[in-house]
């Protein structure tokens, strides 16, 4: 079928659905600003507050390096270990949870989301969350490249023992197979 046909076979579906029309008032400054062209804040109806990063890479789809870069920065800023930003956060009880992840769009650009659930919305912690993230990727685009050549293989490394080992049973599957074998194995028996 062409555009015209399918347009006149099912747009009459639609037909009965009421148009609703947005006015400007549903999105006043107290729901939704732009501060300093680059902080949104939108005031959500969710009992939860959440602060969002984007951080954008452009690059080039055969540029494998920077996509493989995107997913490390993505990895240094997720992780929690001892004095990392997912740390900090925690222990000073700005947030309960953080995750990140790289999306790829239209192979030129990378983007990390860092999404932080925050515990309240103090917008002193709000600033001091700003300035540790902002100082962390200071320090990431200060290090020496031998200190970094250092890190992407540990990164690497770690990569390459969850793809070995993601497959894996658990040890409750492992277990539940163990038993279940041995039933099998006892009716057989029988």
């Amino acid at each position: 079928d062409n555009i015209k046909t399918m347009s006149e076979k099912y747009l009459k579906y639609f037909e009965d659905i009421p148009t609703k029309n947005y006015s400007e008032e549903r999105y006043t400054k107290e729901k939704l600003s732009l501060i300093d062209k680059n902080l949104i804040v939108f005031k959500s109806v969710s009992q939860y507050v959440f602060l969002n990063y984007y951080l954008v890479f452009t690059c080039e789809q055969h540029e494998q390096t920077v996509f493989q870069l995107a997913n490390l920065f993505s990895h240094i800023i997720g992780s929690e270990y001892t004095n990392s930003f997912s740390y900090f956060l925690k222990e000073n009880n700005f947030a309960s949870y953080i995750k990140t992840n790289v999306d790829y769009y239209y192979d030129y650009e990378a983007i990390i989301t860092i999404n932080i659930t925050l515990n309240d919305d103090n917008k002193d912690n709000i600033n001091k969350i700003s300035v540790c993230l902002n100082t962390l990727l200071n320090k990431i685009s200060k290090i020496e490249e031998d200190e970094f050549k250092l890190i992407y293989e540990n990164y690497r490394k770690i990569n390459l023992l969850e793809s070995l080992y993601n497959d894996k049973p658990n040890s409750s599957e492992l277990s539940n197979d163990v038993v279940d074998n041995l039933m099998k194995g006892d009716s057989c028996l029988c």
